[in-house]
C-alpha cells in the first residue's frame, strides 16, 4: 500500500484530507500531483503541508501545522544546526527543490534539503462534506460527490476527480444537523 511505501509523500490538505503522492510539482498557484491513482491537480490553498521526509523535525512541523501563517509560505529545512524554518512566498516547486521569495530575492532550496512545505493558509477553515478513504489509505475531501458509469466522482471547489468505484473503502458524510432521538415524539 502507498501507505506504508517510505518514497511516498504525504499532502495534508484543507478539512484533513490526505493524499501520498509519488511526484509533486507546484507552479502558478496549482499543485499537480502524481498518484498510482492517477494524476490530480488542486489549488495550493486547498493544501496544509506537504511532508517531504519524515527522518527528522517531527516537533517543528506540527508546530507549523497547529499555528498556520496567514501571510507567508514555510519551508522546514534541515541545516547543520538542525531543522529550521525559512518563510516567504512559495513561487515553485518540482524534483529539483523549492523557489521561494525570501527578503525580495528568489532562493532555490534543494529538495534534498527541505523537509516539510507548509503553504499559507489562505483558504480559512473548510470543512468537507464527504471524506472518501480510499482502499490506499488516502482521505479525498468533497463537497460534491456521485457515481456515475462505476466512477465515483469526486468535486472540490471549482475541481473534480474520478476514482474506479473498487477503490473507495468507505465514506463518511459530514453534517451540521443532528437529530436527537429524545427530540422525535413517540
Amino acid at each position: 500500500l502507498l501507505g506504508d511505501d517510505p518514497s511516498v509523500v504525504p499532502i495534508y490538505l484543507t478539512g484533513r484530507g490526505l493524499l501520498m503522492a509519488r511526484d509533486i510539482e507546484l507552479a502558478d498557484g496549482q499543485l499537480r500531483v502524481n498518484t498510482d491513482l492517477g494524476e490530480v491537480q488542486m489549488p495550493l490553498v486547498d493544501v496544509r503541508g506537504i511532508r517531504l521526509s519524515r527522518e527528522s523535525g517531527q516537533a517543528e512541523w506540527e508546530q507549523l501545522l497547529a499555528e498556520p501563517s496567514k501571510e507567508e509560505d514555510r519551508l522546514l529545512v534541515t541545516t547543520s544546526r538542525g531543522p529550521r524554518v525559512v518563510s516567504g512566498l512559495l513561487e515553485g516547486f518540482d524534483a529539483e527543490g523549492a523557489s521561494l521569495l525570501f527578503e525580495d530575492q528568489v532562493r532555490r532550496v534543494g529538495r534534498d534539503k527541505i523537509l516539510a512545505v507548509v503553504p499559507a493558509a489562505l483558504g480559512g477553515d473548510v470543512k468537507p462534506r464527504y471524506y472518501v478513504h480510499l482502499i490506499d489509505r488516502w482521505i479525498a475531501i468533497a463537497d460534491r460527490l456521485s457515481l456515475s458509469d462505476g466512477q465515483w466522482v469526486l468535486g472540490w471547489k471549482q475541481s473534480q476527480t474520478e476514482f474506479p468505484a473498487e477503490m473507495v473503502n468507505m465514506i463518511s458524510v459530514q453534517s451540521d444537523r443532528v437529530l436527537y432521538l429524545s427530540d422525535l415524539e413517540p
